[in-house]
This record gives C-alpha cells, sequence and structure tokens, in this order.
C-alpha cells in the first residue's frame, strides 16, 4: 500500500490515543495522518493474526468487516503455517504473539519480512517485558501492544501500521523512555553529543526536521546536517537503521541495580 507517513502514537486501553514522545508534530502533519488512516479504512488490505491462543476468530473477523469491509483477517495458530501460507496472501499487516510455540515472535517476523519486506508488524504481548520492547525497535516493527486491549485500538493500530505510522501502548511507553532511551542515551555519550542525542531521541520518536528544529529553536537545515553527522558516527544507511542502532545500545547496558 502506498502512501506512508511518520509519527508516533500510544494506545492506552479503549483508544488510541494522541498524545506520545510524538505530540511536538505540526497539525498539518497530524491532519494528512488522518487522512491517510481514514483512507485506509476503504482500501483492500490482508491482515495476519498470528497467535497461538487466538481470540474468538468470527467475532474478530466481523469486527474487522464491520469496520473496513475490505479487509481480510487470518489466523494462523502455528506460527509455521503462517511461514508458509501468508506470503502467497501478499499480507499487508502481521499482529504477531511475542509468544510463539517454536520460534520468537521476533524471528518470525524477520523471517516473514524478507519475503514481504513493505509488510507491517505489530507485536502482541501478553505481560510487557524489556526484551520484547527492544524487539519492536530492532526489528523495526509499527506497533506494540499489551493485552487486553480493544478491538476498535487494534483495528485503528493496523490502519496506521501500513501507513507507516506507530503505535505503541502507553505502559510500554513508560519503560521505552525510563529504561530503553535514558539507557541508550547513557551509552551513546561517548559517541554522540548531546545535541545529537536530542536530535536522535526525536527521530526515534518519528519526528521531521522540521518539526525538531522547532523544538530545538533550530533550522530544519541545521537538524539534517546534525542527522548527517549522526548516521556517520552510527555507521547508519538511513533513520530506520540508525533508530534500531542507537535503540540497540540499550541491549548491551546492564539492567538498572546491576
Amino acid at each position: 500500500m502506498k502512501g506512508k507517513a511518520k509519527g508516533s502514537s500510544v494506545a492506552g486501553g479503549a483508544s488510541v490515543g494522541r498524545t506520545g514522545r510524538a505530540a511536538g508534530q505540526d497539525p498539518r502533519t497530524i491532519k494528512s495522518q488522518k487522512r491517510l488512516i481514514a483512507d485506509t479504512f476503504l482500501a483492500p488490505l490482508q491482515v495476519v493474526l498470528i497467535d497461538p491462543d487466538p481470540p474468538d476468530y468470527r467475532s474478530l473477523q466481523n469486527a474487522f468487516r464491520r469496520r473496513a469491509r475490505r479487509w481480510q483477517l487470518h489466523c494462523f495458530p502455528d506460527p509455521k503455517e503462517a511461514l508458509e501460507k501468508a506470503p502467497h496472501l501478499h499480507s499487508d499487516a502481521l499482529l504477531i504473539s511475542t509468544e510463539l510455540p517454536g520460534v520468537t515472535g521476533l524471528d518470525c517476523a524477520r523471517m516473514l519480512k524478507a519475503i514481504l519486506p513493505r509488510v507491517a508488524v505489530i507485536f502482541l504481548a501478553r505481560s510487557l517485558t524489556l526484551e520484547t520492547l527492544l524487539w519492536y525497535h530492532q526489528l523495526p516493527a509499527e506497533g506494540y501492544l499489551v493485552r487486553p486491549l480493544t478491538t476498535p485500538a487494534l483495528i485503528e493500530a493496523v490502519a496506521r501500521a501500513v501507513r507507516g505510522l506507530h503505535t505503541i501502548c502507553q505502559e510500554a511507553a513508560d519503560i521505552y523512555e525510563r529504561e530503553v532511551i535514558a539507557r541508550s542515551r547513557d551509552a551513546s555519550r561517548a559517541l554522540l553529543s548531546e545535541r545529537e542525542r536530542q536530535i536522535m531521541e526525536y527521530v526515534a520518536a518519528g519526528l521531521q526536521n522540521k518539526e525538531i528544529g522547532a523544538l530545538l529553536g533550530i533550522s530544519a537545515t541545521t537538524v539534517h546536517a546534525h542527522r548527517t553527522h549522526i548516521y556517520h558516527k552510527l555507521g547508519a544507511r538511513g533513520e530506520k537503521d540508525a533508530t534500531r542502532k542507537y535503540l540497540a545500545l540499550a541491549k548491551n547496558l546492564p539492567s538498572p541495580g546491576h
């Protein structure tokens, strides 16, 4: 599906919020994102759920069709079957449980993305752990949600994901701030300047140069120059690669208190 935007959102409980790390976005950007999401509900979409303990499939499928009549939901309790059949469905979005038999959710997502590089991925966790939260950044995925969650929140997360917009539940966002970003910042002190770390955190949140510049009181051109230096220092090929490498620094640090 064409027409992707940038940004992030926090999902909390019954709905997908419009707050979070990308709260500094320009109102015009937010309006454009809303139009893209509305268009997604009208487009044909193949959604694959990979979950060994799925919810009531028929009820979930009916809920998807009521909200987006041209969407098709396919459920695979067995990840091996999903790996075999999902590519032939030309899947647009993958909903992957973090608890799969015989393979990790991250490895399952990686194998499918190797075949379907443009597919959007949302991880569904039964309980939030730092390890699985890091999967979201390592892949990188478009979403990370913790159950229980409502069907409308799940459907909107899918609509956002296929447009390149990220959704993360509030609990995960809090840990992201407290653990991942803080630890990545500490690990990068010898590599990046203070200004570069500030910019890299906004880049990881999905903000664009103009938005970052407005928040920091500098021009978009200056932000672009900083990003070029950051990518060189991280050995990154672009925004997603830089985000993945920056956040991966957190994984190599000992847990707080150890």
